[in-house]
């Protein structure tokens, strides 16, 4: 399925109307290795910044795909575009409108009463 998904993933990302880098500041230690929970609050800051980016954009009319970056993905994006030193890159974000013959995946109903669950899994 990746194999199949990659190139598709490349395509919209390079023929997108706008491509957004999304970057945050990692203050005092280094992502993979927090000195307690609050160390990890400036990533998810940025996940949070990319999911309003994706809200916002939809409520516009226009259509959104992302990808995080793969191997070494995110270090060569971080040279190419000369991130200052502490910066870390979360993901490419295509912005953009939907072609006539997209195909948009139908959204799957579900009924909240079936999904909640009291005193029970």
């Amino acid at each position: 399925m990746f194999v199949d998904a990659l190139p598709k993933q490349q395509r919209m990302l390079v023929e997108s109307g706008c491509l957004v880098l999304p970057f945050f500041r990692q203050k005092d230690c280094p992502l993979c290795e927090p000195q307690n929970q609050s160390s990890l609050n400036y990533f998810a800051s940025a996940w949070a910044a990319v999911e309003n980016i994706l809200l916002a954009a939809t409520a516009e009319g226009l259509t959104c795909a992302f990808r995080i970056p793969i191997a070494d993905e995110a270090e060569h994006v971080k040279r190419l575009v000369h991130a200052p030193e502490g910066y870390e890159f979360t993901c490419f974000l295509a912005i953009g409108y939907a072609a006539d013959n997209a195909h948009i995946c139908k959204q799957k109903q579900i009924r909240v009463e079936d999904r909640i669950h009291h005193s029970v899994w």
